[in-house]
């Protein structure tokens, strides 16, 4: 955290912003569907708590998702995490998006274009909300809770600042990345495991250091 911090500093001092996203996962966010044997075991403090806690005391800029779709739980008119998928839904990963876009807003005081949504549609679970049913590899496709699938469009251009952005992430960023989350930014790339580099990493191969990327640096 006190490295974070550092480029966070950094970062600030050259009018860019950092900002951690913490998002839950499937096992924290359903903890009641874990066989009974495995509540025997003692449970310490997880990443999670520990990573937050010190985000918290350090003043780094981060948004706590976990926290926040576990509080809606129950209360939230479509699933936040789909049964037969690994991930958050696409409705929890299109409020996640909205809400790094308004967060990048107030912080760096601006005004962006967003994405938008008038209707939801209720259908069965697809994409990145059947990724395990799909790995399964089943004949038939599994029957389960009917999952919200925002309309999505994204506003016209009417004068809005476009920033720039780098997204270091994990699988969790791809639902954000292909719904078209890059439309609202002027420059956006996508460091898949601060690896390889998206969009350019599905034309040519180009990695993070690589000698496509960033003239070889």
């Amino acid at each position: 955290m006190s490295k974070i911090k550092e480029v966070q500093r950094l970062l600030s001092e050259n009018g860019k912003i950092l900002v951690v996203v913490l998002a839950s996962g499937k096992g924290s966010f359903y903890p009641e569907y874990f066989p009974d044997e495995y509540n025997a075991f003692k449970k310490g403090p997880t990443n999670y708590e520990g990573f937050s806690q010190l985000a918290k005391e350090a003043g780094i800029n981060f948004i706590d998702f976990s926290t926040y779709f576990r509080n809606q739980k129950g209360n939230s008119s479509y699933s936040l995490y789909p049964k037969f998928g690994i991930h958050w839904s696409q409705y929890a990963m299109t409020l996640a998006a909205d809400s790094l876009v308004r967060f990048i807003e107030v912080n760096r005081g601006i005004k962006m274009q967003h994405a938008l949504w008038d209707e939801i549609e209720l259908k069965s679970a697809r994409d990145v909300d059947y990724d395990v049913g799909s790995s399964l590899n089943l004949l038939t496709y599994l029957d389960g809770p009917l999952m919200g699938y925002p309309k999505i469009y994204f506003e016209q251009n009417n004068g809005e600042v476009k920033p720039s952005i780098v997204v270091i992430a994990d699988s969790f960023y791809w639902g954000i990345f292909n719904m078209g989350f890059s439309n609202l930014f002027s420059k956006s790339h996508f460091w898949y495991y601060n690896n390889e580099v998206y969009p350019e990493h599905y034309s040519s191969a180009t990695y993070v250091g690589g000698f496509r990327y960033g003239k070889s640096n």
